[in-house]
């Protein structure tokens, strides 16, 4: 059995036990047709609860398993404090792949980091489809202004678990990239979250190591990135 398969046999376990703890005995009821309704367990949290409720769930239990998602969220981010130093690729990954626990959708957020690496403002840029999200370089622009951001750390999810970046996140790297010299903010990283792991976009070689560094030659953000933490 993979490791997928594992945390998938996980999550329906979970959920039947939440289910059983509210309603003794049936959870093992409940789970079954919800694995025959959802394609994913996160399918599950992440749905409406007005579809829960077509499948003759009580509303207050469908909205129950709705929250579930950010409540895990909240709690793994709350780990990490409030300003969270993410001055390196190892740490900034670890704090991204709690804000994309169990979406289902694609979400592009923005890390605005002051100049020690700590963390100044998560921001939500933007919500897409199960493959795909619209990325814009003017509102990426104006968070930075707004944020008083040092250096930034773009990310978005690939929900299909596909690891390897796309050339549409290559190309919005690279037009980001340029279009943040005026201001002189670098960009770290593009970190990808799939499949449970953190991808670097920089360390992949797809943009070259050259274009990241020539942002700024002496930023000591840029040049530690890929140190141990």
């Amino acid at each position: 059995m993979s490791a997928s398969d594992t945390r998938v046999r996980r999550v329906y376990a979970a959920t039947r036990d939440l289910i059983d703890a509210i309603h003794p005995g049936e959870g093992e009821a409940w789970a079954g047709r919800l694995r025959r309704r959802f394609i994913a367990p996160a399918a599950i949290f992440e749905s409406s609860a007005h579809i829960l409720q077509n499948m003759d769930i009580p509303r207050a239990d469908a909205l129950l398993l709705t929250l579930v998602p950010g409540i895990a969220r909240c709690m793994l981010l709350e780990r990490f404090g409030r300003a969270p130093r993410l001055d390196r690729f190892a740490k900034a990954g670890e704090y991204l792949k709690a804000l994309f626990l169990g979406r289902v959708f694609e979400h592009f957020y923005m890390l605005a980091l002051d100049p020690s690496g700590r963390l100044l403002s998560c921001v939500f840029l933007q919500r897409g489809t199960t493959d795909s999200a619209p990325f814009y370089v003017r509102h990426v622009l104006s968070e930075v202004v707004r944020t008083r951001a040092h250096a930034i750390v773009i990310s978005h999810n690939h929900p299909n678990n596909t690891l390897l970046p796309s050339q549409s996140d290559i190309n919005c790297t690279l037009n980001l990239i340029s279009a943040l010299q005026p201001l002189g903010v670098p960009l770290l990283d593009h970190i990808i979250v799939a499949d449970h792991q953190a991808v670097s976009m920089r360390d992949t070689g797809l943009v070259f190591d050259r274009t990241w560094i020539l942002q700024n030659p002496g930023e000591p953000l840029l040049q530690r990135w890929f140190q141990e933490p």
